[in-house]
């Protein structure tokens, strides 16, 4: 065993003995009763399977990793590409949504400026305008308003005369004519 350990470092060239140095020097307890023993073995053992596992795994040689390397940086320029389009979208959007929120305010502010500034209507006018629904002239009634009346009395089956009165109080009162 002790001759192994001695060929070993023997083969070993210059540059790696020192690190081996270093290594032995840390992997024993440095003080107490345990002084010089090595450190567990299950720790040594994990720390074998890793670098064993990582450094010397099969397909990890220089051009597969300059692939892969390849690879993966064609992946970040897609997801960059697509993260651009994305944003773009989102800004487009975001435009959309503040010229559609300005148009409505602006439509808003008209409707409460068009509400202001209603003129105010007055009795005659309100009279003049259903006068002119009714009457055609002073002495005929217009062809719409006696359609009403009929279809008024079709309704429960009164008489033409009594709906031709109750149109005729309506009218007045509406009008504002007492006659």
């Amino acid at each position: 065993m002790y001759n192994s350990i001695i060929n070993t470092l023997n083969e070993m060239p210059e540059t790696s003995l020192k690190s081996t140095s270093h290594l032995l020097y840390t992997i024993r307890y440095l003080y107490r009763k345990n002084k010089d023993q090595i450190i567990f073995s299950y720790i040594q053992n994990k720390a074998y399977q890793y670098i064993s596992n990582s450094f010397y795994k099969s397909g990890k040689s220089l051009k597969n990793l300059t692939h892969q390397n390849k690879q993966l940086k064609q992946n970040v320029k897609k997801l960059q590409q697509s993260k651009d389009h994305i944003i773009h979208k989102v800004q487009q959007l975001n435009g959309s949504v503040v010229q559609l929120k300005c148009k409505q305010h602006q439509y808003i502010s008209q409707i409460h400026a068009i509400a202001k500034h209603l003129p105010e209507l007055k009795a005659n006018d309100m009279k003049a305008v259903i006068k002119n629904l009714i009457m055609q002239n002073n002495k005929e009634y217009n062809l719409e308003f006696i359609k009403l009346i009929t279809q008024v009395s079709q309704i429960e089956q009164t008489s033409f005369a009594t709906v031709v009165t109750s149109i005729k109080t309506i009218f007045n009162f509406l009008t504002g004519n007492n006659t």
